[in-house]
């Protein structure tokens, strides 16, 4: 049986981010050297998410789609589905297989907890005088939020900061600049900032605005923005294990 594997992103006005995204596919294509693998987006960017479906359907018996998405929320529990339903129709004979989202995943906590001590050997400050803010994108979705929080909750129980906050970029509250005003209070030596984020784009570039203009009202405290998760082999060890 001819097999293809598809692998889902969001989409971005940011070019940067489409761009990471679509380097990430092409890299993973070597973990997985069986197996033709192509790439669709669910919204903005090209090819969209039936284009990229259909273009799959007429080249294997069987498709496995992998949606790149941290948590289910709306895009992933219903635009994707339907989406499937839609081409499934027109190929009938075509055998479609959807994975979940990375979810809540020892790899995905083995992957944020890098990213932390990474950024964290950069500081000056000793982790026990360090407050560590998580800040993920936050969701209409109430699952996709308690998975977040439960995600890092985990990482918190090893952690050895001070404390471990939860922020968010839009949709759900605290956002960014009301916790960093709120843990400032209790002047810490430094705070790191962990996008829980895969690729960069605008958001970063906000985020780092935001640490900035903390900086300047508060120079005694040291402040640092990890990077975005990123392409790392715990994601393609993830994805191999999803197909």
């Amino acid at each position: 049986m001819s097999k293809s594997l598809l692998v889902v992103g969001h989409g971005s006005r940011e070019a940067k981010a489409n761009a990471g995204f679509e380097d990430f596919v092409r890299n993973f294509q070597r973990h997985v050297p069986g197996d033709k693998v192509s790439f669709g987006y669910l919204e903005i960017a090209k090819p969209s998410l039936e284009e990229a479906l259909e273009s799959a359907a007429r080249e294997s018996e069987a498709v496995t789609v992998l949606p790149l998405f941290l948590f289910s929320a709306g895009h992933v529990k219903n635009d994707l589905p339907a989406a499937v339903h839609v081409v499934q129709k027109k190929f009938p004979n075509v055998q479609f297989n959807t994975a979940p989202a990375l979810g809540v995943n020892p790899l995905m906590l083995k992957l944020l907890s890098k990213r932390v001590d990474e950024a964290r050997s950069t500081l000056s400050a000793p982790k026990e005088k360090t407050i560590l803010i998580v800040m993920g994108r936050g969701a209409n979705d109430p699952d996709a939020n308690e998975d977040f929080c439960k995600l890092v909750g985990m990482l918190e129980k090893s952690s050895g900061f001070s404390r471990v906050e939860i922020c968010y970029c839009a949709m759900s509250k605290p956002f960014l600049e009301e916790t960093l005003n709120r843990v400032a209070l209790e002047r810490p030596e430094a705070i790191l900032i962990q996008p829980y984020l895969l690729f960069p784009g605008k958001l970063i570039q906000k985020i780092e605005e935001q640490a900035a203009l903390f900086s300047k009202n508060y120079p005694g405290i040291q402040i640092k923005v990890s990077g975005c998760l990123s392409e790392d082999e715990f994601l393609f060890k993830l994805l191999k294990e999803k197909v």
